[in-house]
């Protein structure tokens, strides 16, 4: 009985599978206590793994301005943090040549003239 169960999963998943037609498609959550699924959240998984979620009643897929909106709003995300990391980089490498005394402005000796 359960690898009847198990062979109609695998079925599903796969029939499922096959009508998704974006390699990499969105998908939203449901609110499912039961499964522990907050409902309204998108994630980008494979055609698989999106096949595996929709056949559980946990997800579905995104529609079109959902899925647009999403991914402005991922890009605008990945633009600040990039802007945060290269503030960051910038701070450490000011520090590190404050430290090596690169960074100091008291006047080098002058190197005695060529002849």
């Amino acid at each position: 009985m359960i690898a009847m169960g198990m062979v109609n999963y695998w079925k599903d998943v796969e029939e499922t599978a096959s009508t998704i037609a974006d390699e990499f498609p969105v998908v939203v959550s449901k609110d499912h206590r039961m499964k522990g699924t907050k409902g309204g959240m998108l994630f980008e998984v494979s055609r698989f793994d999106a096949a595996k979620l929709i056949v559980a009643g946990t997800h579905e897929l995104a529609n079109g301005e959902a899925v647009d909106a999403w991914r402005k709003d991922l890009a605008q995300r990945r633009e600040v943090a990039q802007r945060e990391e290269t503030a960051r980089r910038l701070q450490l490498s000011v520090i590190e040549r404050g430290l090596m005394g690169l960074g100091n402005n008291q006047p080098q000796p002058a190197s005695p003239p060529k002849k």
